[in-house]
């Protein structure tokens, strides 16, 4: 006990000649160097007269590769762009200083142009997760030239440097078309000393990642990078094959190219053509046989609606026919036959693709073939109440579940079972709007159609069962509602426009619902999942019934996608096993699933 006490009584003098060698050494105690380079990198941050660029890399893997993001700081509030928002989107918040392992910058109050990369459900990445960037940074070093900080969460390194004397709107202008371009690739090889390495391209989460993985005779090499603002791309790290080490790359005559190395990234390109032959056309099937001229390359056949040609390039229907391969059974190798399904008194085209796919990734490797159209057999007539249906109408919402305006979308009615049933394309938000057909079922005594909720869709998806189900809206929350009803009802009026009403009802246990919309679900067993937005919608802002219709075109014309804004939205390729895009994680809301009582 004694020998105890006597240590204890001497401890504090051992504490005390540590903490004065500790300044003896350095000059300056730990909370003066803490403060100086806080107050050193305030000095470079505000002193850059146009801001900076800073290359940020989410996720402590760097899955999503790396997001620019301008970035201009005075005095505790910095305004960001980023490719969150665009060319033109800016957005104020704050900063400040602070200490945890060294001196940190921390941006406190929310920025949309830049916390949607560390925020849990950004509608990237999973849900209470997303895509897991930081927002606090650890101050490694400072200059005015360069700013080098550590993500607390990922340790992941971001560098700043500062940006020319150029409009801000012009730069990411520019930088947006220049990643637009060198993104659209349809599928990537590296040709390096004379061999050429397939390359996996990958999609985290319906987020088109700068983030591949060359493929080699000894595995996989990951590779992380950023776009640069010369037009080029960077490595987070050196990406090092066959002991060759690239650091950046530069993008021109259409390829990235590597000046030291001689490397090069390059889009895969093959020669396969094909040729169609149509056989035993009847109302609603016909026997295709495709002819590709490469024997051992994949290839995906189907047979088109000749209207979507008015309304989608043939790139943009490449994808939607590529959107739905979820197995290798439905791809083929040299000549082969289907018997597929068509609607009767329908022009249709034969359509063909090539493929290649890398560690179980699909990528396109020709144009989009097309045979000669041919007509579907001949259906019922249809009478004119019907016909008066069919076409692209143009939907306005009440209002929406987030922003609680009014929200536009078009939706294409086309003849399923004459007389009887459409097919529908369009409703709601759902990424899955334009390449999923549920039905509308035609009502002829009053000139009506309805949308019956819980439809089971024909479709694959390997993580579950789709279904068309309504989004009921009470007053403890908005839930999926099971049960057969009309979720949706559509009534024509005397000036062509149509009015479309929502299923009122009670839950099993009492609660009054109303039907918001309808949409896109996934069973998985269970529990439900739901698709991420298509490009130009918002996560988790459905509209909110009842809707009003406006004809946009004669029958056949289907909906287009909108415009993409957002240079990291365009998916080019996915897994054999998952569908693009997709979102299995539970609503922002928290969603549940609630029975309809039906009287």
């Amino acid at each position: 006990m004694k020998k105890l006490i006597i240590l204890l009584a001497v401890l504090p003098l051992v504490l005390s000649s540590c903490l004065k060698d500790d300044k003896d050494a350095f000059g300056k105690t730990a909370s003066e160097r803490i403060r100086e380079v806080q107050e050193g990198t305030e000095k470079a941050l505000t002193g850059a007269a146009n801001g900076w660029l800073m290359e940020y890399y989410p996720s402590a893997t760097q899955e999503y590769g790396g997001i620019a993001i301008y970035m201009k700081f005075q005095n505790g509030t910095v305004t960001v762009t980023s490719e969150a928002g665009g060319a033109g989107k800016t957005a104020e918040s704050l900063y400040s200083y602070d200490q945890d392992y060294g001196p940190t910058i921390n941006f406190d109050t929310y920025n949309p142009y830049f916390h949607i990369y560390s925020e849990p459900n950004s509608g990237v990445g999973p849900t209470n997760t997303g895509m897991g960037g930081d927002s606090e940074f650890i101050i490694m070093s400072y200059a005015a030239d360069k700013v080098v900080l550590r993500g607390k969460k990922t340790q992941n390194t971001i560098v700043l440097t500062p940006l020319p004397e150029t409009a801000w709107n012009t730069m990411f202008g520019k930088y947006s078309a220049d990643v637009t371009k060198m993104d659209n690739f349809r599928s990537y090889e590296l040709v390096l000393n004379g061999k050429t390495y397939d390359i996996s391209r990958e999609v985290a989460a319906g987020y088109n990642s700068r983030y591949f993985s060359v493929v080699t005779e000894n595995g996989t090499i990951p590779a992380s990078f950023i776009y640069t603002q010369d037009t080029g791309l960077k490595f987070y790290e050196p990406l090092v094959v066959d002991g060759v080490s690239i650091e950046e790359m530069t993008w021109s005559g259409g390829m990235f190219t590597d000046e030291m190395s001689g490397a090069r990234i390059q889009e895969t390109v093959s020669n396969n053509k094909f040729t169609f032959a149509v056989s035993d056309i009847k109302a609603t099937s016909v026997n295709v046989e495709t002819t590709p001229t490469v024997a051992n390359e994949y290839y995906y056949f189907d047979v088109v609606p000749s209207s979507a040609f008015a309304s989608a390039s043939d790139e943009e229907i490449l994808y939607e026919l590529m959107d739905g391969i979820t197995s290798m059974n439905q791809l083929s190798l040299g000549k082969m036959m289907k018997t597929l399904t068509v609607d009767s008194d329908t022009e249709y085209i034969p359509c063909a693709f090539g493929l290649k796919i890398v560690n179980g990734w699909i990528y396109p490797i020709t144009e989009l073939a097309k045979g000669t159209a041919f007509m579907s057999g001949q259906g019922d007539p249809m009478s004119p109440e019907y016909q008066a249906w069919l076409g692209t109408w143009t939907v306005t919402s009440t209002s929406s579940e987030k922003s609680k305006q009014p929200i536009t979308f078009d939706i294409t009615l086309a003849k399923k079972v004459a007389n009887t049933s459409y097919s529908l394309t369009g409703w709601d938000i759902s990424v899955r709007r334009l390449t999923w057909a549920g039905t509308a079922d035609f009502k002829a005594t009053n000139n009506s159609f309805e949308i019956i909720n819980g439809q089971e869709l024909p479709y694959s998806d390997p993580n579950g069962t789709p279904y068309l189900i309504a989004r009921g809206i009470a007053a403890s929350g908005t839930y999926i509602v099971s049960g057969s009803y009309p979720a949706l009802t559509g009534v024509m009026n005397s000036d062509g426009t149509a009015s479309v009403s929502c299923y009122k009802g009670k839950f099993s246990d009492g609660e009054e619902f109303t039907v918001g919309t309808v949409g896109y679900f996934i069973d998985t067993g269970g529990s439900y999942g739901s698709y991420g937005p298509a490009a130009g919608f918002t996560s988790g802002d459905h509209p909110v019934g009842p809707f009003k219709m406006v004809k946009k075109s004669a029958a056949g014309a289907p909906a287009k996608a909108a415009a993409l804004t957002n240079v990291n939205t365009v998916i080019r390729y996915h897994k054999l096993s998952d569908i693009p895009q997709i979102n299995l994680s539970s609503f922002q809301i928290g969603i549940n699933v609630k029975a309809a009582k039906l009287e």
